[in-house]
């Protein structure tokens, strides 16, 4: 068994203590990970597409940005930018087009595994809420 550096583990540790007639005591450790934690370094992205916004396309008062992020470790955080400004933590942001001005913005969705591991998925769209251009390029 091979333990990374700087890494947590769970383990149950038994305790044996063996007492001889001379006093001496042995003591054995039996450290058990248990199946479901990876002894390896995990270096595969997690898999990540916006599903709910599609590349260049118009926009206009609030949507709804999805993801839907997988890997075989599971994910541990999500992560919702537009423009480079942290919206949400979470898989889902409902948008306030209004809030950011008409143009053109970039949505970049990510999701990190266990491992630290940074997948993401990054797309353009066009808002046009009526007010005349105030374009950002990112």
């Amino acid at each position: 068994m091979r333990f990374i550096e700087n890494r947590k583990y769970l383990a149950i540790i038994t305790f044996f203590i063996i007492l001889s007639s001379t006093s001496i005591v042995f003591l054995y450790i039996i450290v058990n990970t248990p199946d479901n934690i990876s002894q390896e370094q995990d270096t595969i992205l997690p898999n990540v597409i916006i599903l709910s916004s599609i590349q260049d396309s118009t926009v206009s008062s609030t949507i709804l940005i999805d993801m839907n992020a997988t890997d075989a470790n599971g994910i541990s955080s999500y992560a919702i930018y537009i423009d480079g400004v942290f919206r949400s933590g979470t898989k889902s942001y409902s948008w306030d087009t209004t809030q950011d001005g008409d143009g053109i913005h970039t949505i970049l969705c990510e999701a990190t595994d266990p491992f630290g591991n940074t997948g993401s998925d990054l797309i353009s769209i066009i808002v046009d809420n009526g007010g005349g251009a105030d374009t950002k390029f990112v």
